[in-house]
């Protein structure tokens, strides 16, 4: 695998916690407007209306005209997806020697400078890069190990 696809793979890694908040954000608001029928209750049990009503029977209506339960059922398939996949990257970032996965944890996630991690490692710049190029080989052979690479590798630029 190319150093270029790895790195956009751990830039998605990076980025997955942040979309996995927005899927949660869509699920509650769609979970809140379809189904919560809780804020449609009176406290006072006191008719406040001329026409009877049912106001969860009303939400029901509401939610099978608008198909709440298939978007539903896709936000919670990309929820999975996402946890799957960061699951993933982790165990292959978990595989690979110390130094280089705090060389790629400083560099590609936290984006610290070539300076700061030179100073962090107590070594030379350009032997920083040189082994941030291994660890990229070295974590690009955990990902080829994988039998479906070729669509984390889309997913990655995809979510550039």
């Amino acid at each position: 695998m190319e150093r270029s696809d790895v790195k956009n793979i751990i830039i998605y890694y990076k980025n997955i916690p942040e979309m996995l908040e927005l899927f949660l954000k869509q699920h509650r608001e769609l979970c809140n407007t379809y189904y919560n029928s809780a804020r449609a209750i009176n406290i006072d049990g006191m008719p406040h209306g001329t026409s009877v009503g049912n106001p969860s029977e009303t939400l029901g209506i509401k939610a099978a005209e608008s198909n709440a339960s298939e978007m539903l059922k896709e936000i919670e398939q990309n929820i999975r997806a996402l946890e799957a996949d960061h699951a993933f990257i982790r165990r292959c970032l978990d595989q690979i020697n110390g130094k280089y996965k705090k060389l790629v944890m400083y560099k590609l996630l936290r984006e610290y400078s070539w300076a700061k991690i030179s100073y962090i490692f107590s070594e030379k710049e350009s032997t920083c890069r040189y082994r941030f190029d291994i660890a990229l080989d070295r974590l690009g052979e955990q990902f080829d190990e994988h039998k479906s690479v070729e669509e984390l590798k889309e997913k990655a630029l995809r979510a550039r």
